[in-house]
């Protein structure tokens, strides 16, 4: 009989949870909707540039069979566990196309906000929970329309690494309590989970090591020597006490059980706190087993005909460097929070940017309250917060490697902190999700009630009965007061017993900001829409019959993609000690330079001379024809010209 209470107990406590989470559940896809289609009309007002192309290229061909992209040449990133999926899914839904990109660039920073507010939620629930997660939507609701908009809605490239990572915070998050690692395989299937989904990551894009690992590594080794601390300190207070305290008749005798009785399993409260210490070693044991790991995947990737990555192109910068380009690292910064008030131009353009220093400001407040627990956590978390210690070491270690090892060019090399803003998104929340919610100013008490309170006292040390309720007197005119704020509770035990009393104040200051950031977005998705690069010419060359050709990077692959394969180009370059035209090894199917299965016969030269015309003719020879069209130089030749390419 009592275990079938127990199961009826446990079953109403699982439909209890259901019924709380149905709601959250129904508005995350009502604002997923919402959220999708606003920031697809933002990544449409971007142009589809080569970068985007070529994934999408690369999409199609896996879709073709070729899983492994067997003749492509990466970029120094592959993507193809992270972004490449999700391309190929849009791809066999829309076909080869540039709307591709616009619909993955507006899924994945959909994704992103709804995955920071529920990371920010964490296990509050109620007022606090949505609290939480609204400011950390709110951080990332309405990405700047212009100027920057590319790093974050245009071509993928960083951004979307953070969507596993973040799911992989969902999942520490939702850990049984301490008691439950005594059986032995929840630690094991956490650590698996975890070293499964990191090495996924790292074979997509390397800067998982960068945000994924050292930082889940760091925020377990501390959770377990905090633990060990915390442990360490109460044996000694309690020893402390015991050789002050006088032994008394009925003390335990030695060998009974300890004060705090026998956990789940007949273990004490300290062979608990040790088995959460090996279980946060395990977890950062399998973090950092996921580096070795992916480099086994990508050999074997590489040994069975897969793709080749191309060069990096980061490394430690010099000192001088790293001081000169400080002043881009905080615009970078600003860029991928959508308030680089420099980068823009218009009176429009720069208070949005201006409005959105409210959300850095929130963000960097986060990341110092965070970092200073991470040193000095709460009296009622001695042993601190796993996610937000793993979210703010995310956020200094990503722009500490991008100040140290990132040569800034452009704005676009703010893709590389792309992680920072979901990561400072959700530790906003998680932070001040409480807070905003226990900030009340005080109910002011009237001038009677003081009187009252005293002569009950009095009445009661005299044992007399209680005095009536006095009438309330007139009130007199008195001068405004500014009203008084009550004691912020930090600790959850003073916010459960005074969370009604008296008005929120900061609440009413998010809905506002709130409110300010859905205009934005709405201004933001009114923009109009961009045609993609190179659209125009590849209509030009399909009118001209012209389906097969060489051209640089920047408009072979957006050419086949707005032409919607219509017309095949394969990138060229000076490449080679000859410093002769050659295929490209950036995002490029080389598997196109075989003579005896393609055909190429024109060649476009545009005006960043990366193909110059002058070479063109030295290596092919005088064209049969010649055509000018807008700042392009389109070369016809009446034969095969991929034999003739030089080969390195």
């Amino acid at each position: 009989m009592r275990a079938i209470e127990g199961m009826t107990r446990e079953g109403t406590a699982t439909a209890a949870r259901g019924r709380r989470g149905w709601p959250w559940a129904v508005g995350a896809v009502l604002a997923g909707a919402v959220l999708m289609f606003c920031y697809l009309r933002i990544a449409g007002a971007t142009e589809v540039s080569s970068d985007g192309a070529g994934l999408v290229l690369q999409a199609s061909d896996m879709l073709h069979g070729n899983l492994l992209l067997h003749g492509w040449w990466a970029t120094d990133v592959s993507f193809i566990t992270t972004e490449l999926p999700e391309y190929m899914a849009v791809t066999k839904v829309a076909g080869v196309g540039p709307e591709v990109v616009h619909i993955c660039a507006a899924l994945t920073y959909t994704l992103l906000v709804l995955l920071a507010a529920f990371v920010a939620r964490g296990r509050a629930r109620g007022a606090e929970g949505l609290v939480a997660a609204l400011l950390a939507a709110g951080v990332m609701l309405a990405p700047q329309p212009s100027g920057p908009t590319p790093v974050l809605l245009g071509s993928p490239d960083h951004v979307g690494t953070a969507v596993p990572l973040l799911l992989l915070l969902l999942l520490l998050d939702r850990a049984p309590s301490r008691q439950a690692w005594a059986r032995w395989y929840i630690p094991v299937c956490f650590g698996v989970c975890t070293a499964a989904l990191l090495t996924l990551t790292i074979v997509g894009d390397p800067l998982a090591e960068v945000v994924g690992v050292v930082p889940l590594a760091l925020a377990c080794l501390l959770q377990a020597v905090r633990i060990i601390i915390v442990r360490v300190a109460r044996a000694w207070r309690a020893a402390q006490a015991a050789d002050e305290r006088p032994s008394a008749a009925g003390d335990l005798p030695p060998g009974n059980l300890p004060p705090g009785g026998l956990s789940p399993r007949g273990l004490s409260p300290g062979d608990t706190s040790l088995l959460a210490v090996a279980g946060y070693v395990l977890l950062a044991a399998a973090a950092l087993a996921a580096v070795p790991l992916a480099q086994m995947v990508n050999s074997l990737i590489t040994r069975h005909g897969g793709y080749q990555l191309g060069p990096a192109r980061y490394h430690l910068l010099p000192w001088h460097v790293i001081v000169h380009d400080a002043p881009m690292v905080w615009q970078s910064v600003l860029a991928v929070f959508g308030a680089d008030y420099a980068g823009v131009t218009g009176g429009g353009n720069v208070a949005f940017a201006l409005v959105h220093l409210v959300g850095v400001a929130v963000v960097i407040t986060a990341v110092a309250f965070a970092a200073w627990r991470l040193v000095w956590p709460t009296r009622h978390a001695p042993t601190g917060d796993l996610v937000a210690d793993v979210l703010v070491l995310g956020v200094l270690v990503n722009v500490a490697a991008y100040a140290a090892g990132v040569q800034y060019n452009d704005i676009y090399a703010a893709h590389e902190i792309g992680p920072v803003v979901s990561f400072g998104a959700a530790l906003a929340g998680r932070m001040f999700g409480g807070p905003l919610l226990r900030v009340r100013i005080a109910p002011r008490e009237s001038s009677w009630e003081p009187r009252y309170r005293l002569l009950s006292r009095l009445a009661w040390l005299s044992r007399l009965p209680q005095p009536p309720r006095l009438p309330r007197p007139p009130r007199l005119p008195r001068l405004p007061r500014l009203p008084r704020l009550a004691r912020l509770p930090w600790s959850r035990q003073q916010a459960e017993q005074g969370q009604r009393r008296g008005t929120p104040v900061l609440v009413p200051v998010l809905a506002a900001g709130l409110a300010c950031y859905a205009v934005l977005l709405g201004i933001a998705a009114a923009a109009p829409q961009a045609p993609p690069q190179n659209a125009t010419l590849a209509a030009w060359l399909d009118q001209h019959h012209l389906n097969s050709g060489l051209a640089s990077y920047w408009e072979a692959s957006s050419v086949s993609v707005a032409s919607r394969g219509k017309v095949t180009m394969l990138a060229i370059g000076i490449h080679g000690w000859n410093r002769r035209l050659a295929p490209d090894q950036w995002e490029t199917d080389v598997a196109l330079d075989d003579p005896a299965t393609h055909t190429a016969n024109f060649v476009v030269a545009g005006p960043d001379r990366i193909v110059p015309v002058k070479l063109a003719l030295e290596m092919f020879g005088k064209p049969a024809r010649t055509y000018h069209y807008w700042v392009y130089t389109i070369m016809v030749w009446n034969k095969n010209l991929l034999g003739e390419l030089n080969r390195i």
